[in-house]
């Protein structure tokens, strides 16, 4: 860690660096990219395509739990997000996602949004028709 501040900084920057506030802030940057990192993996892997769908919301759903467990929301929900993009007529999905945004956000814009792209992606699904 030392060495790379060594190799980017120059005697200028001396003065506004903290290198033991850095390496701190390094150190749990690290430790966060390594909770999230199987997640990651998993969701990002070459096989995820051809998972089954219920394997692939398992993935997810277990991710974003991690995340809101976390206290995460922001992140929890843009993983929504990633979600409905590779599993836009998951229904369950859609499910999942309401009533997190339901519960956990509680913003009626967003409801909207979600309800509204829900009933295109899973046009056959009664179950999101009533929600809107």
């Amino acid at each position: 860690m030392d060495d790379c501040l060594s190799r980017i900084c120059v005697a200028s920057d001396e003065s506004l660096i903290d290198p033991p506030q850095i390496k701190i802030l390094y150190e749990k940057n690290a430790e966060e990219f390594e909770k999230r990192n199987l997640y990651e993996k998993n969701i990002t892997s070459s096989a995820f395509p051809s998972l089954p769908t219920t394997s692939q919301l398992a993935s997810y759903l277990t991710y974003i739990r991690f995340e809101i467990t976390e206290q995460q929301i922001s992140r929890a929900q843009r993983l929504f997000e990633r979600a409905v993009m590779v599993m836009y007529n998951c229904a369950d999905l859609w499910l999942e996602y309401f009533d997190f945004i339901e519960q956990q956000v509680k913003n009626t814009h967003t409801l909207v949004s979600v309800t509204s792209r829900a009933v295109i992606g899973c046009r056959d699904n009664c179950s999101l028709w009533r929600l809107r």
